[in-house]
């Protein structure tokens, strides 16, 4: 078997082996738009080495077998910079790169007519494709992942290699020397062997990022809501308090519990109930401000963290939730008006986690609760031990009550 044929199968293994793996990808993680271009270009590069192997053999020079060896080279390349657009969340602009696969084909064809060969073109446009590639990642103000910085440099490395095998097909083309053909030939042999099998494995690298982070977002997040689970929140808080220690901030914590839930659930179903819970946790979360952080603590129990916020600011912000969430009407065969009960504690100084701010907030909870639900209870332990504020409460109870 000659050098040529070592190198095309390697090169016909190596796509289908990605194409399958991102169409598994695709299949299998959420079908991202972007797994699917990548194995359609990957796929059209399996079937350019296959029509360049049969072409070598049967009809080297034929017009045709050079346009479809350089449509499918081209129509890969655009595939790969379309997917890149699509995962950063950008317009494919299918027409402007079919009309691109178009004119850099003709021109292909027509050098090689002139007898100038059609690798010049088709790197230049691999070249361009990578360059749009990476720009598309590193869109402007676009947090990009491990996995995507990674691709990013395997993408720009491969632009280069594109750029040089067109500098060595020019110069070659220019002084027509045998050497410098020898010497593209082994770069565009082995260059394009390696640079399909970085860019694969890069590839790879990032579906598998993307599986984790994936896994990870599963582990922390309330499958109902999407809000975090107990486990979620109670990471995030444990960060949220080293910020806030950090910055010498206050950080207002929340209890909610919603009022009569497991009535609602006997009275029109788990489904009306399903929804009470997550019509909630959507109208928390849209109301949060960045670093604010809401999670799902069991049942129909809701941890809500504020942050840079005072237990009295908290009061005012958490009152506005309450009464907006209780003007809702929820259901869709019927209608049912939901209230809720918060308890907010503010983070003292001698918290040493979250759960301690978490048992005074729910202490106030239970007091609002006791004073007839759809209420806030600020448990301001900071200026009273929340034993005195108690014997103090049930004084002041007794007094009202012996007053009336």
């Amino acid at each position: 078997m000659t050098p040529t044929a070592v190198i095309l199968a390697v090169l016909f293994c190596t796509n289908s082996v990605l194409s399958l793996t991102m169409g598994l990808a695709w299949r299998d993680l959420g079908k991202p738009r972007h797994a699917l271009t990548w194995s359609m270009a990957f796929g059209a590069a399996s079937l350019q080495w296959v029509v360049n192997a049969t072409g070598l053999q049967l009809f080297p020079h034929a017009v045709p077998y050079l346009a479809i060896v350089s449509a499918l080279s081209m129509t890969s390349g655009s595939l790969w910079a379309i997917g890149c657009r699509q995962r950063a969340g950008l317009s494919p602009h299918y027409v402007r790169f079919s009309i691109g696969v178009i004119a850099f084909t003709g021109i292909a064809v027509t050098t090689s007519a002139l007898g100038l060969g059609p690798f010049s073109s088709t790197s230049l446009f691999g070249c361009a494709m990578f360059m749009i590639s990476v720009s598309s990642m590193l869109g402007r103000g676009r947090r990009t992942t491990h996995g995507e910085r990674v691709l990013i440099c395997a993408m720009a490395i491969f632009a280069v290699l594109e750029l040089l095998l067109v500098i060595l097909s020019v110069v070659q083309i220019a002084s027509s020397t045998p050497e410098l053909m020898n010497v593209y030939r082994v770069a565009l042999g082995l260059g394009l062997t390696c640079g399909y099998i970085v860019i694969g494995v890069a590839a790879v690298f990032l579906i598998a990022t993307d599986l984790a982070g994936q896994m990870r977002v599963l582990t922390i997040s309330d499958p109902l809501t999407g809000v975090y689970n107990r486990r979620g929140f109670e990471q995030a808080a444990a960060q949220a308090i080293i910020a806030t220690r950090f910055r010498h901030e206050p950080l207002a914590v929340i209890i909610a519990d919603l009022d009569g839930f497991k009535t609602i659930n006997d009275r029109h179903g788990h489904a009306v109930g399903d929804d009470v819970l997550q019509r909630f946790a959507t109208h928390v979360a849209s109301s949060l401000r960045r670093g604010d952080m809401v999670g799902r603590l069991g049942g129909e129990e809701f941890g809500i963290l504020l942050a840079n916020t005072t237990g009295e600011a908290a009061v005012r912000i958490v009152d506005r939730l309450r009464s907006e969430f209780a003007a809702l009407s929820i259901g869709d065969d019927v209608s049912v008006q939901v209230t809720c009960s918060f308890g907010i504690a503010e983070l003292a100084d001698d918290d040493k986690d979250v759960g301690t701010a978490v048992n005074r907030a729910d202490q106030a909870l239970y007091r609002a609760k006791s004073a007839g639900r759809n209420r806030v209870v600020l448990n301001d332990s900071r200026c009273i031990p929340p034993s005195s504020r108690d014997g103090i409460g049930e004084a002041l109870h007794d007094a009202a009550a012996s007053g009336s």
